[in-house]
């Protein structure tokens, strides 16, 4: 009985010794993390992808001289009279936009379209001397713009540092009430160039803020009035050149947009 009890301690002896060598190779359990949170690499905020977004502001034309350019050729010589006034049409404008953006490092280059309604109209009055020899009123003012533009900057992490500059398509109103009352009014798409810059800033993943202005430079246009005897003809011009200083929201969507994930 004796050597019986003796091998059943052996066996239950060895039994314990493996199975204290198979627990030494299990990791003794820890405190459960959780995951880091996402954060923004040393590559900053990823910019590329498209995006959408709203605008408003304030816009005015930049010092549009008018008058009335009365030309006459007594005896060959040509006289030209130049009267008029300084129109600045200004006030309150807002719209929408779109666009792309590309990344290469910190290099962001992009295309952006954007359609902007205006308000703002500004008239002046003078007395214009013989052979006119009346009130002339003129008022210019425009309704709508719309531009399409290359942006290139530099992003500073979550900021953007960007200039822009592409073709403008602006619809610009312009009348004349002149001597005797006849009236002389115009309405036209004028294509210019347009440039500026701005700053964005990355809020979060989807949504970023910035401030641009905006400088179009549409030409001067002359604009035939009704004759004023012979051999005497008269002209106004008008040019409507305009900057604009605006705010936005985008809101980014679609491709690797978002703020690059550390890995861990």
């Amino acid at each position: 009985m004796n050597s019986r009890i003796h091998f059943a301690f052996t066996i239950f002896s060895a039994g314990l010794v493996s199975l204290a060598a198979q627990a030494a190779d299990i990791p003794a359990p820890g405190p459960s993390l959780a995951p880091p949170p996402p954060l923004l690499a040393s590559g900053g905020y990823n910019w590329e992808g498209y995006y959408a977004g709203l605008h408003a502001g304030y816009g005015r034309t930049y010092d549009d001289k008018v008058g009335i350019h009365h030309i006459t050729n007594p005896g060959g010589v040509l006289t030209v009279r130049n009267i008029g006034g300084n129109l600045k049409a200004g006030g309150v404008l807002g719209g929408l936009q779109a666009g792309y953006n590309w990344q290469t490092g910190a290099l962001v280059y992009g295309v952006e379209a954007d359609v902007t309604l205006m308000s703002g109209k500004s008239t002046f009055s003078g007395l214009y001397p013989a052979p006119i020899a009346a009130v002339v009123t003129t008022s210019a003012s425009r309704d709508w713009s719309g531009t399409l533009r290359a942006r290139i900057g530099y992003a500073f992490g979550q900021a953007l540092i960007y200039s822009t500059a592409g073709i403008s398509a602006t619809n610009v109103k312009y009348s004349l009430v002149a001597f005797g009352g006849t009236p002389l009014s115009t309405s036209n798409v004028r294509l210019a160039p347009v440039f500026g810059g701005g700053i964005e800033y990355a809020i979060n993943n989807n949504w970023s803020a910035k401030v641009e202005g905006l400088y179009t430079l549409i030409p001067k246009k002359s604009l035939p009035l009704t004759p004023f005897g012979a051999p005497a003809f008269l002209t106004t011009s008008e040019t409507q050149a305009h900057w604009q200083v605006r705010l936005g929201l985008n809101y980014r969507f679609g491709g690797p947009a978002g703020a690059v994930v550390a890995k861990y």
